[in-house]
């Protein structure tokens, strides 16, 4: 997932969304969740989250729809032409960055069927969708809650050395070893100020 390149010209997004994930990203998140053994990246690129977590996880295996080839350390461990939607994640625990065009059904295949899942997204997916603002808010996130959100201290670079144009946090759901008492993500119904603003913009 990146926002590189979005809305400016010259700047062409990568054709398969593919956006290596720096390695202090994913070292941030297994400092965080110490007690966590990932043990699938259904998006694995070229193997950058496989290879910043071999050492806590080094029998944790991928999945690669594009891709033809992966970091040599990694590559024997990532099953390429394969995508990870259609491959069961029954008993897994899931660390992905999923591309940004279809992130919410990574996102809802991990609830359904993950142990535990952690995406790397954009901090306003929490609050963006095709069907608007408000309708996701108030449909998705209020059924399924986040039970880990860890933001990341600087924006990840993920191509030609410069800084995304977005926030971005490691955000997880399912059976997680949380380092501490956390507070819970609420979402609120929306308003009717709010929902006649919606309907205004709709039309």
């Amino acid at each position: 997932m990146s926002a590189t390149g979005r809305n400016k010209k010259g700047k062409k997004r990568n054709k398969s969304d593919f956006y290596a994930t720096p390695l202090w990203c994913t070292r941030v998140l297994l400092r965080t969740l110490r007690g966590w053994r990932p043990t699938l990246d259904p998006c694995a690129g070229r193997g950058a989250i496989l290879r910043a977590a071999r050492k806590r996880s080094p029998d944790m295996v991928g999945f690669e729809l594009n891709l033809k080839s992966a970091h040599p350390d990694v590559e024997d461990r990532i099953d390429f032409g394969v995508n990870g939607l259609d491959e069961s994640w029954s008993n897994d625990d899931v660390l992905t960055n999923p591309p940004y065009s279809n992130a919410l059904d990574f996102v809802r295949k991990g609830i359904q069927e993950a142990e535990s899942a952690v995406f790397l997204l954009r901090l306003n997916w929490l609050g963006s969708g095709k069907t608007g603002r408000a309708d996701f808010r108030s449909s998705f996130l209020r059924e399924h809650p986040p039970t880990l959100l860890v933001p990341l201290e600087r924006r990840p670079s993920f191509r030609h050395g410069t800084t995304d144009a977005c926030d971005y946090a490691w955000i997880g759901w399912g059976n997680l070893p949380l380092p501490h008492e956390t507070a819970s993500l609420i979402v609120f119904p929306l308003c009717p100020e709010a929902k006649k603003r919606n309907r205004k913009r709709k039309r």
